[in-house]
């Protein structure tokens, strides 16, 4: 008679294909987040619920397979995680922790603006060392919101905030969403304008590129790319940006920054870093706010969203990088004399499937074994 979940479609929920997901979320100084609301993706039939005072949360679902849940409270930036489900049975998300939009805001007057604009966000410090998020803006720059439904609203101001969520321990559980299974855990923030929160937009989109500029904290050679991908939360999908890109200020000539893009120390032509995007306004700014010496990451960004900036080298779940792991022991060790076929061998004894494939133009090769596969159950018949 008083459901916590609530909004349910009549008939959605088939007993056959009934399940519960499940999970915690949790506030930044560790204490429960009550009364969060939690939903689903893409499927409204099965309405909404909301954590109790523990911050736990459970939700009636049909399985099928991984479904996206989106955690939303007033004041918190919003977070969604995958969940795989199963039919009669419990499935829990890992926890997560709502964090807060920075408290530094910025507004830019766009339709005034005469010279680039600044917004930086909070510095961040933890065992990687600080930085400090700064978008530029150009002059010209103008801005739309971006509703749910397509719909495109005008803004001619936008109070800008650069919230990290990769800081200290808890980094993975504040993050926005999961990531894919090749990105390793980075750096990830969110920019933000206070005008689309106030009317539920989904994104700021810009008539040119806005520039991200945050401190080399992880020491990466200069002129090294990084992957860069903005989160569509109505998607629930990671989608692919250009890449960032580490850059060296070796130096300032008429009040504007020398910079090395490629690590050979040496300060690229004024035509090059306009192709890169680091105009001659841009280069002002830079030697206004940082040292001779001093390494950054730089991208540009066509919208405001989630923005991930990941290194690759994961390996996949229940995986791992060559040379950090073995295939299991192999008792009996292979025949002398497999099975031999084009493209395949097999082992009888060991009941194993080898498969191996030459890589064209080198003297190396492929090769699959079956006994490497995640749930393997011949060592234990």
């Amino acid at each position: 008679s008083d459901p916590v979940q609530v909004g349910v479609a009549p008939g959605t929920i088939e007993v056959e294909r009934a399940g519960a997901i499940e999970g915690h979320v949790f506030l930044e100084d560790g204490s429960p987040a009550l009364g969060a609301s939690v939903r689903v993706v893409n499927h409204d039939e099965y309405g909404t619920t909301v954590t109790d005072a523990a911050g736990h949360y459970i939700m009636l679902i049909n399985a099928e397979k991984t479904l996206t849940v989106a955690v939303e409270a007033d004041g918190y930036l919003p977070v969604q995680r995958n969940i795989e489900t199963s039919p009669q049975t419990y499935k829990a998300a890992f926890d997560v922790v709502l964090l807060e939009p920075d408290p530094v805001v910025t507004q830019i007057d766009l339709e005034n603006q005469v010279d680039v604009e600044i917004a930086q966000g909070t510095v961040a410090t933890d065992l990687d060392g600080p930085r400090q998020g700064t978008v530029m803006v150009e002059p010209g720059t103008e801005a739309v919101l971006v509703m749910p439904n397509g719909d495109e609203i005008p803004t001619t101001t936008i109070s800008v905030r650069v919230t990290e969520y990769t800081v200290g321990a808890d980094g993975l559980a504040r993050m926005p969403a999961d990531l894919p299974a090749t990105s390793r855990f980075t750096y990830a923030m969110e920019l933000s304008a206070d005008e689309a929160v106030a009317v539920g937009a989904t994104s700021v989109t810009f008539s040119q590129p806005v520039s991200y500029f945050v401190q080399n904290f992880l020491e990466l050679p200069v002129g090294t790319f990084v992957p860069v991908g903005t989160y569509s939360r109505e998607r629930a999908l990671w989608l692919p940006e250009p890449d960032a890109r580490a850059i060296a200020i070796v130096g300032v000539s008429a009040g504007a920054a020398e910079i090395d893009l490629d690590g050979d120390a040496v300060a690229e032509s004024d035509p090059e870093l306009d192709a890169a995007g680091l105009s001659i306004d841009h280069r002002i700014e830079l030697a206004s706010l940082y040292a001779i010496g001093d390494e950054l990451w730089f991208l540009q960004l066509s919208h405001f969203s989630p923005i991930d900036c990941n290194l690759g080298g994961s390996a996949p779940p229940g995986g791992c990088r060559p040379g950090e792991c073995s295939p299991p022991p192999r008792d009996p060790p292979p025949p002398p004399n497999p099975c031999e076929g084009d493209g395949s061998i097999i082992e009888c004894e060991t009941q194993t499937l080898r498969e191996t494939v030459g890589l064209a133009g080198t003297p190396y090769s492929l090769t699959y074994v079956s006994d490497r596969v995640q749930g393997r159950t011949s060592d234990r018949e």
